[in-house]
């Protein structure tokens, strides 16, 4: 990964390369690049500087313990995630991801005799149920006739605009550069194919997988699986 950032460095050219990661956690990643940079890449390492943006007080504080000696080399700086969604920062490199978009919410959806319906959620006799009605979002029929898939009646998908918004955001702070998206997902084609009829949406709860999307609020990851053809247009 760090030869690939190298290569970026290339062909951006500049005296800096600045490098930013978005929920980076354990930030072992971001440790891995910063300490093999240094050891065999000294013109490289002596251009880079890492901003990472997190929102987690527990990783926030790892994250600190864990560059500490980077971040006295000012090599390593942390970013608001309020500077970076009101595109108050400007960088000229790479923005790095690792399994982010997954973890966005989505718009769940079915083709219902012909009509696109989506998943919403309300209560019945004190427990949550899934009910579907008209999509809440206007911008769901546009994405999915963007696409150019053909879905099949009854089939299940997930739709994420999050992912969009977070694309425009990128788009407002990165003022020439790449972005590397490390995630579970498939172009349109595939994501959305007929085959895929219950769509990608799972919890995972000590590795194991499940649909039971209303059990175990708050101790169960849920992810889908990101549509890489809406990211590479956007």
């Amino acid at each position: 990964v760090a030869n690939q950032f190298i290569q970026m460095a290339e062909i951006l050219g500049g005296e800096a390369f600045d490098f930013i990661e978005i929920g980076g956690g354990r930030v072992l990643l971001c440790e891995d690049i910063l300490d093999w940079s240094k050891r065999n890449a000294p013109s490289f390492y002596g251009r880079l500087r890492y901003h990472l943006i997190e929102t987690a007080p527990h990783f926030l504080r790892e994250q600190k313990e864990r560059l500490a000696i980077w971040e006295e080399e000012g090599k390593v700086f942390w970013v608001p995630l309020e500077a970076f969604e009101a595109g108050k920062v400007q960088w000229e490199g790479c923005f790095l991801s690792n399994e982010l978009v997954d973890a966005f919410p989505v718009h769940r959806i079915v083709l219902d005799h012909g009509k696109v319906k989506e998943s919403h959620v309300t209560q019945q006799n004190g427990e949550l149920v899934e009910q579907w009605g008209e999509p809440s979002d206007p911008r769901i029929e546009g994405y999915l006739q963007s696409m150019k898939v053909t879905r099949r009646e009854g089939q299940k998908a997930e739709v994420n605009l999050k992912a969009l918004d977070w694309m425009e955001k990128i788009e407002s702070c990165l003022k020439k550069g790449f972005v590397l998206t490390i995630d579970y997902g498939y172009p349109a084609e595939e994501l959305y194919a007929p085959y895929r009829r219950e769509g990608t949406l799972l919890c995972y709860h000590r590795h194991q997988t499940s649909d039971k999307f209303f059990e175990r609020l708050g101790e169960q990851d849920i992810t889908s699986h990101v549509n890489f053809t809406g990211l590479i247009r956007k």
